[in-house]
């Protein structure tokens, strides 16, 4: 397509946000976006055979679409710094397409390339505990071993301790916005967002550029989240989380979905242990989701511990106990915890007696 046809696509695109699903059986009836808009500005207008009715919002956002608006739109994708894939173009990401309202455009930076194999999203709470974000940045990393790429949604709490993760480990990781990508929310995850983008992953939103985020957009951006994923691991969630929108979302597009068991006396811990007690399978580890997903291990887990648990593995050349490790690192308790305990499940460290760790031989 030209540029300008590009940019009725984005300017459609973005008029339309909130309701892809109409907008996308639209488009297939009439054709082309510039097909939309000229049917959409003829005033006696009604919805072609079969196809739901648009919003009188989105009818309005549409019946303005003109030359102008389309420049407008492709000079915002020009400028922002992020290229612009569509659902016709080779590089969208093939797993989107099991959406009903799959989104029409996206704006990248980074490389998709990765999207193309093994992939897991961890998700989880924003008000995460020290040992959730200490969980979840050590499942990120040791997933590189099975050679998968990690998705989360660049929100403080589990989100970005995934993402840190799997950027510390050498592990492509995708964040996928609920605002523009230049309207980057939270704005203190934009130095996170360079890191994801340059250790080889990816950055995405179907918001225009401009777009700040809004409540409503989140679960737009977890349906996304969802379908990326070909697993989805809960780790810390209420029971009011869109973390749980995720996994549900997940399982209703036929993905897996895992939770982690969390402390019964934690807000953060009721909607983990509540998809847990509906069935969702526990699971304490990337290897468990491996072992659940027939996932094979593409890479040597040594070195991964090894990097895993510098410092800590180095201080266990004897037996210490959580407190005197938390001392010693200058971590919390909870966050020391969390880290042997998934180093015990690699076999990487052990329980004496008395309570203390030690490195095994």
């Amino acid at each position: 397509m030209d540029e300008l046809d590009l940019g009725y696509v984005l300017a459609v695109a973005s008029a339309g946000l909130w309701s892809p699903r109409a907008l996308t059986a639209w488009l297939r009836a009439l054709g082309s976006p510039r097909a939309l808009v000229a049917h959409v500005q003829d005033s006696q207008c009604s919805p072609p055979p079969g196809v739901e009715k648009l919003s009188d919002t989105t009818r309005i956002r549409l019946a303005l679409v003109d030359d102008n608006a389309a420049r407008a739109a492709l000079e915002a994708a020009q400028t922002s710094g992020a290229r612009v894939v569509t659902r016709d173009d080779d590089h969208y990401p093939s797993a989107l397409h099991d959406l009903c309202d799959a989104p029409l455009v996206l704006y990248v930076r980074g490389d998709l390339e990765c999207l193309k194999g093994r992939t897991v999203a961890i998700v989880g709470s924003r008000a995460a505990t020290s040992y959730g974000r200490s969980i979840a940045t050590a499942m990120a990393a040791d997933f590189g071993a099975f050679g998968a790429t990690v998705v989360s949604g660049l929100a403080r709490g589990v989100d970005a301790a995934a993402h840190k993760g799997a950027v510390d480990a050498g592990v492509p990781t995708v964040a996928v916005l609920g605002s523009g990508i230049r309207a980057l929310y939270p704005r203190y995850h934009a130095l996170l967002a360079d890191e994801i983008v340059a250790g080889g992953g990816a950055v995405l939103s179907e918001f225009p550029p401009d777009e700040c985020a809004r409540a409503f957009q989140f679960p737009m951006r977890n349906r996304v989240v969802a379908a990326l994923a070909a697993a989805t691991v809960v780790i810390e969630a209420s029971t009011r989380s869109g973390a749980l929108i995720t996994a549900r979302l997940a399982d209703e597009l036929g993905r897996a979905a895992f939770a982690l068991p969390g402390d019964v006396g934690r807000q953060t811990s009721k909607g983990t242990n509540a998809l847990i007690a509906d069935g969702v399978p526990l699971v304490t580890s990337a290897a468990d989701v491996a072992a659940l997903m027939s996932w094979d291990r593409a890479l040597p887990i040594a070195g991964r511990i090894a990097r895993a648990g510098d410092p800590l593995l180095q201080l266990l050349d004897e037996a210490r106990s959580v407190d005197e490790l938390a001392a010693r690192c200058g971590e919390s308790a909870a966050a020391i915890s969390a880290k042997l305990m998934l180093l015990e499940l690699q076999g990487a460290v052990e329980l004496r007696p008395g309570g203390r760790y030690a490195a095994v031989p």
